[in-house]
């Protein structure tokens, strides 16, 4: 049977990859195949049933990679439904995550129609040595909870399922 659900996912430094195989990992386990493929190499939805997209809050927005996949993909995410999560706070601040999500928010709200059935933001990662300068002087941190993000990943099946 071919995958009917996409996972595409925009990471420079790995994290939000990480991310996306274990929402693979879930979907494939409950019965949901997926294809996993990064932002730029997923130019066609043709066949899917579902998208999940993952990215990262960089400068106060979704990611570029991810905007412009969304962007391309515009007219055919407001007739599939469509899961997202993106990585952000570095710290557990509720005022961070807060913030995390209202970038989020206005991100997608350039986007209107999208047919959105699951939003989630996870924990950041700070891997020094990947970063330019000055981030590169931050301390190393990694605030994803693995239990919340297959906790959502069941959620989204779930719901895109259900869209």
């Amino acid at each position: 049977m071919p995958p009917s659900i996409l996972i595409a996912y925009a990471s420079r430094n790995g994290s939000t990859r990480e991310v996306a195989e274990t929402v693979k990992r879930i979907f494939d386990t409950d019965g949901e195949p997926a294809a996993m493929r990064p932002v730029l190499e997923a130019k066609d939805l043709t066949g899917f049933k579902g998208v999940v997209l993952g990215g990262s809050i960089y400068r106060a927005a979704l990611q570029q990679e991810a905007m412009l996949f969304l962007r391309r993909h515009h007219e055919t995410l407001q007739q599939v439904p469509l899961a997202i999560f993106a990585l952000g706070p570095i710290k557990n601040d509720p005022d961070e995550w807060a913030r995390s999500r209202r970038q989020l928010d206005a991100s997608l709200a350039q986007l209107p129609g999208l047919r959105t059935c699951a939003i989630a933001i996870f924990g950041g990662v700070i891997v020094p040595h990947r970063l330019p300068h000055p981030m590169n002087q931050l301390p190393p941190s990694d605030n994803r909870d693995w239990s919340a993000i297959k906790a959502w990943a069941r959620t989204a099946r779930a719901a895109l399922a259900q869209a």
